[in-house]
């Protein structure tokens, strides 16, 4: 059991940092991040077995990065975003009205109920569906 999972995490990490490797030879943007979802999604697009990243690495992952941007908040990085207020708030006031819109039409005119309608309407709102559907 034990060494089953440690197979199968090595195996998901071999082929993230092949990824990272590939894309980042190809001088491309963001290759830690996109390679491995490029070389893992295309080997699932394909139907390769490949076994399931465990439950417990996607709460390290979070506290990780939790701490790798928590750590680069400085004095200096908040009074540069001082400038940005207006404009930060204008999106906020843009982004929940048109949930809130697009959420009560799609409660109206389909047969999601209001709940599912306003997540589906959120941006970044397909996990929280998928949850809802799981559920």
């Amino acid at each position: 059991m034990f060494f089953q999972l440690l197979y199968d995490i090595i195996v998901l990490l071999t082929l993230g940092l092949v990824g990272w490797f590939l894309l980042a030879r190809l001088r491309m943007p963001a290759a830690e991040i996109l390679g491995p979802v490029l070389v893992i999604g295309a080997m699932r697009a394909f139907q390769v077995d490949l076994p399931a990243s465990p439950a417990f690495l996607f709460p390290i992952a979070q506290i990780i990065i939790g701490i790798f941007v928590g750590s680069m908040l400085t004095r200096e990085t908040v009074r540069e975003l001082k400038p940005m207020a207006l404009s930060v708030l204008i999106i906020v006031a843009w982004a929940l009205s048109i949930i809130f819109i697009i959420g009560f039409f799609l409660d109206s005119y389909t047969v999601l109920d209001l709940y599912t309608a306003m997540l589906s309407a959120s941006m970044g709102g397909l996990p929280e569906i998928t949850i809802i559907a799981l559920a």
